[in-house]
């Protein structure tokens, strides 16, 4: 199975809130998405990254190697030379907010393929359930309209005027 395209799309509210999304299609007809979260409306800088860094990197790959396709996604960061060569680049360490974004949204569709192909949830590719229940808990920063405050019953109404 190979990767044979990669598509971003930005989906969203002009000016308010967009998305970001990364769709990998392979030469087997199933297709993988993943989010991209798009910080500070530069949903299209993003897009184009994902679109560039994709049609380098990724298609023509298989997407069960994650692995690889991980570390020549992140090696890109430092140079596209150093990435190709394999080389060590010195923004491995800190490769910048978007560039991490950019490559979990790839990895992301790689795992949806994945877990489509095997017919199988990720969660249970990725070692299966260790806990019946999980602790939930909201976070957003510098929102302005956001005004729950301590009172977890305005959370909710609150939630729903900013996304």
């Amino acid at each position: 199975m190979k990767i044979v395209d990669i598509k971003p799309y930005v989906i969203g509210v002009p000016q308010r809130r967009n998305w970001v999304f990364c769709k990998l299609v392979t030469d087997e007809g199933i297709a993988g998405w993943g989010e991209c979260p798009a910080p500070w409306l530069r949903e299209n800088t993003l897009a184009q990254a994902i679109h560039e860094l994709g049609q380098r990197f990724v298609v023509g790959q298989d997407p069960f190697n994650i692995e690889s396709i991980w570390e020549a996604l992140y090696k890109s960061a430092g140079s596209y030379r150093a990435a190709e060569q394999s080389q060590h680049s010195h923004h491995l360490q800190h490769p910048g907010v978007f560039h991490g974004q950019v490559v979990g949204s790839i990895e992301m569709a790689c795992w949806d393929i994945v877990g489509k192909a095997l017919n199988q949830p990720i969660y249970k590719l990725l070692g299966g359930v260790k806990n019946e229940k999980l602790r939930a808990y909201t976070y957003l920063h510098n929102v302005a309209d956001w005004r729950a405050g301590d009172a977890p019953e305005t959370a909710g109404p609150a939630a729903l005027r900013v996304v």
